[in-house]
């Protein structure tokens, strides 16, 4: 008879320590990466490199987002005040698809996009202070080198909802290509 064993719910708060020694980091790495793909809620990265790496890798897929949403935009936006022919409309539309689809290939599929960076501290206090984590000093999470409120000493990723995001993204980029892909061919096959 097999066995089966339950499926183990991912924990709430996970901290990821900081690197005493270079051959930690890839230990750190994969770390963070169990987390990631078990979904954990909050993940508190206290080493000083990977939290700088994941900070900036979230902001590249953030840029991407937002590059690609406000190019559709602008695209459809000009094709519709001033039609289709417009000159504005192919580059709005060709950056529109570029940077989607650098999204959709590189960005949607990696299970750090389900994560933003909370930098307001109050909020981060209150996320610990719920899941009585104890072993979190409260020096970790002090504002003390940033003017916004930002946390200096330790990177908090909480994990967000993001389908509904990504759909619009992803419907904002098609629309934008067949704008695109509509001038093309009335403008130069037909």
């Amino acid at each position: 008879m097999a066995s089966s064993s339950p499926k183990l719910a991912p924990p709430a708060v996970a901290i990821i320590g900081e690197i005493d020694s270079p051959s930690e980091q890839e230990n750190r790495e994969v770390e963070l990466d169990r987390y990631l793909y078990a979904k954990t809620r909050v993940i508190v990265i206290r080493a000083k490199s990977l939290g700088y790496e994941t900070r900036q890798w979230i902001y590249l897929g953030n840029w991407l987002h937002r590059t690609a949403i406000i190019s559709s935009v602008s695209c459809l936006l000009t094709a519709k005040v001033f039609g289709t022919d417009h000159v504005f409309v192919l580059p709005w539309g060709i950056l529109s698809i570029l940077s989607g689809s650098i999204y959709a290939v590189s960005w949607q599929t990696d299970p750090c996009s389900d994560y933003q960076i909370e930098r307001n501290v109050d909020k981060i206090r209150t996320v610990l202070k719920f899941n009585r984590l104890k072993n979190f000093d409260d020096d970790d999470i002090e504002a003390d080198e940033y003017d916004d409120g930002s946390c200096s000493n330790s990177v908090v990723l909480v994990r967000t909802d993001t389908l509904a995001k990504h759909l619009v993204c992803n419907a904002m980029v098609l629309l934008a290509a067949w704008i695109c892909g509509y001038r093309i061919y009335t403008r130069y096959l037909k």
